[in-house]
């Protein structure tokens, strides 16, 4: 067993990671940032994951809270 894991992680734990906040600061212009970030962040994520398990990353999954950021 891996050091932190659970002894009841289920089948499909070692398919998934844990969410990790990013942090965009007020002064980065870019267009599509957030998108270029995280698409950046899974490509990387996803050869490590891959060298050290065996097999790719399967979920990938993003939340943003409506109320705060309309989207563009």
């Amino acid at each position: 067993m891996q050091e932190g894991r659970s002894s009841h992680a289920g089948p499909r734990q070692s398919r998934e990671s844990s969410r990790h906040p990013v942090l965009i600061l007020p002064w980065a212009r870019r267009s599509h940032l957030a998108s270029r970030v995280l698409a950046a962040c899974l490509q990387h994520l996803s050869g490590a994951w891959t060298q050290v398990y065996g097999h790719p990353l399967v979920p990938a999954e993003i939340f943003v809270e409506m109320s705060r950021f309309g989207g563009t």
